[in-house]
């Protein structure tokens, strides 16, 4: 059977994650640094936030990005979960070391070699939704940076990459940055 030992005193510092990142709704259209089994939410934004469209990559990304965009987020330095993984999980903690970052490279050249869809795809078609349900709850400018963020493939390649910049749509760390460059 497999062990209880731990791998990591944080899922946080496993991933290499910094929470005030999620903390901003225009980094959280690229990355989700919050986690579901340890989250919490109030009325207000239950009730904002449901149903999660079948768009949402995951309910907690959903959750994250509608409150983010109309209330905040808090990041708990606290630990409020013992967090287990096994070889089956759906969606679980990847180590984020040399290897990781290799395989994730390849993925990305290998899916721009094939012209395969893009990684960033799935958070498109998320924030499309997002656009979609809150469009008159957004202020101008928030619309003008989800529209802007759809038509990156129509941008050219350096006016793709000052948009991303200009509005904060980015990843925790410049490694992940690099690759988010990449991928578009």
């Amino acid at each position: 059977g497999e062990d209880a030992r731990p791998v990591a005193d944080s899922f946080w510092n496993y991933q290499h994650l910094r929470p005030e990142i999620g903390q901003k709704w225009t980094r959280l259209l690229v990355q989700n640094t919050v986690t579901g089994c340890a989250m919490m939410v109030n009325r207000a934004l239950n009730n904002l936030a449901l149903p999660i469209p079948e768009e949402a990559i995951i309910h907690d990304w959903w959750l994250a990005l509608a409150a983010a965009a109309f209330g905040r987020i808090r990041a708990l330095p606290d630990k409020t979960a013992l967090y287990r993984q096994h070889g089956g999980n759906a969606v679980g903690a990847k180590e984020w070391n040399l290897g990781f970052i290799v395989r994730r490279a390849g993925e990305v050249f290998k899916r721009r070699w094939t012209k395969k869809e893009s990684l960033l795809a799935p958070s498109i078609r998320q924030s499309r939704a997002f656009l979609a349900r809150y469009e008159g709850r957004l202020d101008q400018r928030a619309g003008d940076i989800l529209r802007g963020y759809h038509g990156l493939k129509s941008m050219g390649v350096f006016r793709q990459r000052i948009f991303l910049a200009q509005n904060e749509i980015l990843t925790t760390g410049w490694i992940r940055n690099i690759g988010l460059f990449l991928e578009i």
